[in-house]
């Protein structure tokens, strides 16, 4: 509600209350309480997808900066945090601490998402050794479709990207379109193509 006419209807209202006042006063301030209450809800409604997305990367960014505070600390990126269902993935609906030993020493929280339903929700995905991982925000995504142009996309996919463009890392996919997610290192190999092969295991879910 905007400050300066919320004063003006609280004023007038506890003057009102002060004097006594007829029905008519009263009808006029409690139509224009209504009308400022309809216009801030309509104005949160229509921003909270975004605005809940925009936490969404906010959320995926801080994880990834903790993710490899982590590993400058101990040498390698932390375990998953659950016993991963059928997509590998390590996330909120497996269990609540979905990355293992980040919180509290590298970040507060691990971030849960309140909209996830039955989606995943934040996801976190890494190697037996530690050497690769990709954390998500998993089917949320609500204000926009997510395209292989998006900084935040489920897979690199496109040019001399790792991952191929079928299954989850196709951006027809509705889970490709709906998820945000970052990742970083390589995994181990005997040779470039096994390394290759090895780090795709991982960024490509």
């Amino acid at each position: 509600m905007p400050a300066p006419l919320c004063r003006r209807a609280t004023l007038l209202l506890m003057r009102l209350i002060s004097r006594g006042f007829t029905l008519i006063e009263l009808m006029v301030v409690v139509a224009i309480i209504a009308i400022l209450a309809t216009i801030v809800y309509g104005n949160i409604g229509a921003a909270s997808p975004k605005a809940r997305d925009a936490e969404r990367q906010a959320d995926v960014r801080n994880l990834q900066t903790a993710i490899e505070q982590y590993k400058q600390k101990n040498g390698r990126y932390p375990a998953m945090g659950c016993t991963p269902g059928g997509d590998q993935i390590s996330s909120e609906s497996d269990c609540a601490t979905y990355i293992a030993s980040l919180a509290p020493e590298f970040i507060t929280v691990l971030p849960k998402d309140t909209q996830r339903g039955t989606n995943g929700g934040y996801g976190y995905v890494t190697n037996t050794d530690g050497t690769s991982y990709k954390v998500m925000a998993l089917g949320t995504v609500e204000s926009e479709t997510v395209t292989a142009s998006h900084p935040f996309k489920r897979c690199e996919n496109s040019g001399t990207g790792i991952c191929s463009a079928s299954g989850v890392c196709s951006p027809t996919n509705t889970g490709y379109q709906t998820t945000y997610a970052l990742w970083g290192g390589f995994a181990d190999g005997a040779n470039d193509a096994a390394v290759r092969s090895a780090t795709a295991a991982v960024i490509c879910l």
